[in-house]
């Protein structure tokens, strides 16, 4: 798939939002957004602002880049509901969606369809450090191993020093190929994770 392809707009926006179900509580839900409306995606945007203190201006979605990247099956958007109104949300990519970008050109995993890249991972700021991201990366986390996927880069935030670099399997031949990618990179805010059972913990 080219660039332009990926970042392709959806034709047909629905009046409510067509999810799918992942996991959930009484109150809180995961779902896989396959299209999104125009009230979720005022909502998206809102809670974007909060990328801007640790990531930088252009990181929030704007009424252009929330139809990008919540963009299924191109993209993987998932957002955390409670009582039904959605308190955050994450997005990945598979890498290939970005081979025509230098950095994602030299990834030694470009062409396996194994990578994912995690673009936005956010909850709105009264709900984060209560449980609902950590519980949405881990449902993630699993969602993406039971499609074969290897590999998820998630972008955290500056204090966490990286990159920090987790297996599953330690005779994987990829980590040291991997780990001095990231590193060239010379980006403190990348956490690179091998589906580690410890990531989930």
């Amino acid at each position: 798939m080219s660039q332009l392809e990926f970042f392709k707009p959806p034709t047909k926006i629905p009046s409510r939002s067509e999810v799918r179900l992942i996991a959930g509580t009484i109150n809180f839900q995961i779902k896989l957004v396959e299209a999104l409306s125009a009230s979720d995606a005022e909502q998206i945007i809102k809670i974007s602002q909060g990328l801007i203190k640790p990531f930088g201006l252009g990181t929030a979605f704007t009424k252009t880049t929330v139809w990008k990247y919540f963009n299924y099956p191109h993209t993987l958007p998932f957002v955390g509901l409670l009582r039904n109104e959605i308190i955050g949300f994450l997005v990945g990519v598979p890498l290939e969606n970005f081979q025509d970008e230098n950095w994602a050109s030299i990834d030694p995993t470009l062409g396996e369809h194994e990578t994912v890249y995690t673009y936005a991972f956010i909850f709105d700021e009264k709900h984060q450090k209560n449980g609902y991201a950590k519980m949405l990366k881990r449902v993630y986390i699993n969602w993406l191993k039971k499609r074969g996927y290897l590999y998820v880069c998630i972008w955290a935030r500056p204090r966490r020093y990286l990159p920090r670099l987790f297996t599953a399997y330690a005779s994987d031949s990829k980590i040291p190929k991997l780990a001095r990618y990231w590193q060239s990179l010379r980006v403190l805010s990348a956490t690179l994770t091998l589906m580690a059972d410890r990531f989930l913990s």
